[in-house]
């Protein structure tokens, strides 16, 4: 995984700390102010902007209006509840709408006939199933860390398996294609 990879889990990162010191709301909003800073630096880098994290500042931003305007105190797992679910939702309607969220990484790194291969397409539209599937997995882990008196490392080596898992299924992935394609 790349540096470009790590940046975008930095809302969520964001979010978890500074629930943790000042509260839900404060991480929401830090990790609305996120999304929308790794949102506009796409923009101005590459003249288009990032699925996911366009997806993630609607998300962190709706998040923020909903719990204060219903005057709720919400859990970090029933935020995560929220976020996750609004992921998977995102990566289902980008691949539903024929524009894979992974397209915009893969296309960095593929050549230009790759590019051109009706495969192209097929491939991440594969790999942002996997990270669908990975959301909804985190979801209903989300789910199940909202009743009471479970532990949080439980849900924390949960949602650390998955993401290893799908992050693994991944590079797995994108080795096969590579070695099939004879680029290594």
């Amino acid at each position: 995984m790349g540096f470009q990879t790590f940046l975008g889990f930095a809302p969520f990162l964001a979010f978890a700390l500074v629930e943790k010191l000042v509260g839900v709301v404060p991480g929401l909003l830090t990790g609305f102010a996120v999304s929308l800073a790794l949102v506009g630096w796409e923009a101005a880098r590459t003249r288009s902007f990032n699925i996911l994290e366009a997806g993630s500042a609607v998300i962190f931003g709706g998040l923020t209006l909903l719990v204060v305007s219903l005057n709720q105190t919400w859990s970090v797992w029933q935020v995560r509840l929220f976020v996750d679910a609004g992921l998977a939702l995102v990566v289902f309607l980008s691949i539903l709408f024929g524009r894979p969220f992974t397209l915009q990484h893969a296309r960095t790194s593929a050549t230009a006939d790759a590019r051109r291969d009706p495969a192209f397409m097929r491939h991440n539209t594969i790999l942002s199933g996997v990270w669908g599937l990975a959301f909804v997995g985190l979801t209903l882990i989300d789910f199940y860390m909202t009743t009471p008196g479970v532990p949080d490392r439980r849900g924390i080596v949960l949602t650390l398996g998955i993401l290893a898992i799908a992050a693994q299924l991944t590079q797995s992935y994108v080795r096969k294609i590579r070695r099939a394609s004879g680029d290594g």
